[in-house]
């Protein structure tokens, strides 16, 4: 597996994020970044963020339930469904996609998260990001707050995982996750965002 731009999980999402980041770029205009106030918005917010610090574009960071008003915005939905371009911004929400092929080729589906997609957009934006090459391994922990895992097999958390570990990345925060229940995982990522050094 070579880049994460190029992951399969993300063909649905590729060219609408990847064109608003081409936008973002060369437009150079202030971007408000949108989330409701929990720990899954911070965690969504935080690669984007580390991503257009190290690009010197400027941002505005909200916590709020309010729609964005008429600047760029990128916003976190809670709702599911695939994230949705307008002229002024990209709302990022959680949906469906496939993650694994089964051994007889049948389609594995997962829950593509906030946290992967907002990853995905981060790169698209400053794929150099030394920030962000530093959250990386925190592309997992959408899934990590997620029901999804303490219900069943997830396929595209695994295709993640796996594609971290080929990297190099996230076995040591991946084994720490795996024993704790979801209060435990919260007070985990809250001590652990505390240490990383934006």
């Amino acid at each position: 597996m070579g880049d994460i731009a190029e992951l399969d999980v993300f063909s649905s999402i590729r060219e609408p994020f990847r064109n608003f980041a081409r936008e973002v770029c060369n437009r150079k205009k202030k971007i408000l970044l949108i989330s409701q106030p929990n720990i899954r918005g911070a965690l969504t917010l935080a690669p984007i963020e580390a991503a257009l610090l190290d690009s010197g574009l400027p941002y505005r960071r909200r916590f709020t339930d309010q729609s964005p008003d008429s600047e760029t915005f990128v916003r976190i939905a809670e709702d599911s469904g695939k994230g949705r371009t307008s002229k002024n911004g990209i709302v990022i929400s959680e949906f469906v996609v496939e993650g694994l092929r089964g051994s007889s080729g049948d389609s594995r589906k997962g829950p593509l998260c906030t946290v992967a997609q907002a990853h995905f957009l981060a790169t698209e934006i400053n794929p150099g990001s030394e920030r962000l090459r530093r959250l990386r391994p925190w592309i997992l922990s959408g899934n990590w707050i997620g029901d999804s895992l303490d219900r069943a097999y997830d396929p595209v958390y695994s295709f993640l995982r796996d594609y971290l570990s080929e990297q190099g990345m996230s076995s040591e925060i991946n084994e720490i996750f795996q024993n704790l229940d979801k209060s435990q995982k919260l007070k985990v990522i809250i001590q652990l965002l505390r240490k990383v050094d934006m």
